[in-house]
C-alpha cells in the first residue's frame, strides 16, 4: 500500500522494502521528496512512524550531496550517508574502503574472548565456544 501511494504521487520513484525497511530511489530530488511527503501522509493515515534516525539519503554522485541537503521529512533534515545497512549487510555507496565496521565487531569480539578466557570451563569448551562467539561477532556484530 505504501509503494503505490509513493508511486501513484511520483511514478519515477521506486519503491523497495522489506517487513519495517523501506527504500525510495530517484533520478530526481524532487521525486525523493514527493515520495518521503508521501511516506509520511501514509505514516499518519496508518498510526507508524519513520525512524528519523535511520532514515538517511545517499547518491553516488559526490556532485549531487548538496541537493540531498534540502531533502526534509515531517520539517526535519533528512541526514546524508555514506554506508549504511541494508538488511544487516553493509552497503557503500562509493567507491572508497572503510573498514569501521570491521574495527568495531573485532573489537567487540577481542571482549567476548577476553570474557570467555575468566569463566571457569575446561580449555576444550573454551576452544569451541571462542570459535563460536566469534564467527557471531564477525559476521552479525
Amino acid at each position: 500500500m505504501w509503494a503505490r501511494l509513493v508511486r501513484s504521487r511520483s511514478p519515477d520513484v521506486k519503491t523497495n522494502g522489506y517487513v519495517d525497511d523501506r527504500g525510495l530511489r530517484s533520478k530526481t530530488i524532487y521525486g525523493l521528496q514527493v515520495g518521503l511527503d508521501a511516506t509520511s501522509e501514509f505514516d499518519g493515515a496508518t498510526l507508524q512512524e519513520a525512524h528519523p534516525v535511520k532514515t538517511a539519503t545517499w547518491t553516488t554522485h559526490a556532485s549531487q550531496k548538496r541537493h540531498l541537503k534540502g531533502l526534509r521529512m515531517k520539517g526535519a533534515s533528512v541526514r546524508i550517508v555514506g554506508s549504511d545497512k541494508q538488511l544487516g549487510v553493509q552497503e557503500r555507496y562509493n567507491k572508497q574502503r572503510d573498514t569501521s565496521i570491521m574495527d568495531e565487531r573485532c573489537q567487540k569480539c577481542n571482549g567476548v574472548g577476553q570474557h570467555i578466557q575468566r569463566l571457569p570451563l575446561p580449555i576444550q569448551a573454551k576452544d569451541t565456544l571462542s570459535g563460536m562467539c566469534a564467527t557471531a561477532c564477525i559476521l552479525h556484530g
